[in-house]
């Protein structure tokens, strides 16, 4: 197994303990930056990372998790 494969499986992993998610193989993730609020003065920027999964139905799912990918990896070491 090679490290991009044992990442997905911890994803996977952390996606069912911690969240309960029906999350049978991550398939792909992506950091990215969501804008929000509804005027100029309320206006915000939030990193969000996506992560992809197949359930056990063999449908793809993704799960949108609120910060950094740094954030993510951070919450994979203290499982």
């Amino acid at each position: 197994m090679n490290y991009k494969e044992s990442f997905y499986d911890a994803l996977a992993k952390w996606l069912r303990d911690y969240y309960e998610l029906d999350a049978v193989r991550v398939t792909n993730f992506k950091e990215d930056v969501e804008s929000g609020g509804y005027c100029e003065t309320c206006w915000y920027d939030e990193t969000v990372v996506y992560v992809d999964f197949l359930n056990s139905k063999g449908i793809e799912t993704s799960y949108r998790y609120y910060g950094s990918m740094a954030d993510l990896i951070r919450e994979l070491c203290n499982e």
